[in-house]
């Protein structure tokens, strides 16, 4: 052991702490969206103006629509919001650059080569942007099967970085990364990352991605082993231009166990013990010096998980420290996984993650950079470091499942997740933001800021 039919939407004042203590960080807003059909929470994001985009999706038996709700957020704390609604499938991801222009990534229907990745900019205004692709989008074929798209990042130049999985055959799949133009979206490179842990069943599956303060890119996700039947955390870097970074975990990084061979670009990481336990990684994020951390949940070998689980990797690919698990959820609990890790200033000297416990309960809980929680950020979880959410002052059935957390200019986290109101419900859109009355302000790493 190492030390996402059409529908009426009502918005509502709904999302529960317990309010029995006040501590610096509060809830500066709160609300629950419901519908008569699911919806799937991607992200809550800034816009030049201040403005907050809520971008979520809603299913349905003959298409996925993608739904983006324009949020002003008042001196009091009160909003209001006007909606749009485009017809977009599969959207799994979203980011804002800087001319307040909306990047939405999802996955196509199949077609004859199967599915393929799918990417949209759209206006302030409202637009679909026809200086983009084909009046707005753009498909991406990797393979003779099917693709998925899974995140996406933006790096200072504004061009779109998008990871996936590409399809090789029924028992091979690779990690899949996509660079397109800001100018036109055309293709500027794409490569394909295989880490083939078992010969057999060569299954790669990317989840995450992240630009670095230099430009570099960071792509998280699983690789599957069949020697014990379960997935390891799989971590590539790629240079500004989209080649492998070779300097990464070169010639090779700690805490790797048996997999020693992958290297120099790739390494493989295991949450705790080398034994027969599978892990997942759903966010990653970087710090000012090229170290990041990886987030996801771990299932121990014993039984006793699932069990969230953070990890800090140097920007040389080496393990430095992780965590897994939480101390003291009480009757609230504890997350099972985190989903986004986010540093909330440039050195990473307080982060925040999102998370659920699937016990009807949303998360943002607050560490230090060496994973110690951060006493008195809310008012749940171990030492007061997390503030939970839920539909309702008691409490939802869920399961409820966090989505991503970014901050605005001021520092102020943006939160969504989707959860389920009650026995027999569709999932609804819950979307939160927080104050900043203390702590640092973030450093807008890589970022020209808003043009």
């Amino acid at each position: 052991m190492r030390n996402l039919s059409k529908s009426l939407f009502v918005t509502v004042g709904l999302i529960a702490a317990s309010a029995t203590c006040v501590h610096a960080e509060q809830l500066l807003d709160r609300v629950a969206i419901n519908s008569a059909a699911d919806l799937n929470a991607v992200a809550l994001l800034e816009l030049p103006d201040r403005k907050l985009l809520n971008v979520y999706s809603q299913p349905t038996s003959s298409s996925v629509s993608l739904i983006l709700e324009t949020i002003t957020v008042l001196i009091n704390g009160t909003t209001t919001a006007t909606t749009e609604i485009y017809n977009l499938p599969g959207i799994v991801a979203a980011a804002v650059d800087s001319k307040g222009r909306g990047i939405v990534v999802g996955t196509t229907s199949a077609g004859s080569n199967g599915t393929d990745f799918r990417i949209a900019r759209i206006l302030p205004d409202g637009s679909f942007d026809s200086s983009f692709g084909n009046s707005g989008r753009v498909a991406v074929d990797l393979s003779t099967q099917n693709d998925y798209a899974a995140a996406v990042a933006l790096d200072k130049d504004d061009n779109i970085v998008v990871v996936g999985t590409a399809t090789l055959s029924a028992t091979d799949t690779d990690f899949a990364v996509v660079r397109l133009s800001a100018s036109n979206g055309s293709v500027l490179s794409a490569v394909l990352i295989p880490f083939d842990l078992a010969p057999s069943q060569r299954l790669d599956q990317a989840s995450a991605v992240n630009v670095t303060n230099d430009g570099r890119i960071l792509v998280g996700g699983v690789a599957y082993d069949g020697a014990i039947n379960k997935f390891r955390i799989a971590l590539a870097r790629l240079t500004p231009t989209g080649s492998i970074d070779s300097t990464f975990c070169n010639p090779s990084c700690n805490f790797q166990g048996a997999y020693t061979g992958i290297n120099s670009g790739r390494r493989i990481y295991f949450f705790g013990a080398s034994d027969a336990h599978s892990d997942q990684l759903y966010g990653m994020g970087s710090i000012g010096n090229g170290d990041f951390y990886v987030v996801g949940t771990s299932s121990p070998a014993d039984g006793s998980g699932p069990k969230a689980s953070i990890a800090k990797i140097s920007s040389a690919g080496n393990y430095l420290t992780e965590r897994i698990g939480t101390v003291g959820g009480g009757a609230l609990g504890e997350p099972k996984v985190y989903r986004a890790v986010k540093s909330a200033d440039g050195l990473g000297t307080r982060l925040l993650l999102s998370g659920d416990a699937g016990n009807g309960l949303l998360y943002v809980q607050a560490f230090t950079s060496s994973l110690a929680p951060v006493s008195g950020y809310g008012n749940c979880l171990e030492s007061d470091s997390g503030l939970c959410f839920s539909s309702s002052a008691v409490g939802d059935v869920g399961p409820d499942t966090a989505g991503p957390i970014n901050l605005d200019r001021t520092g102020r986290p943006l939160f969504t997740g989707s959860f389920i109101q009650s026995s027999g419900d569709v999932r609804g859109v819950l979307r939160a933001i927080i104050t900043n009355d203390s702590g640092p302000r973030p450093d807008l790493i890589f970022r020209n800021g808003f043009q």
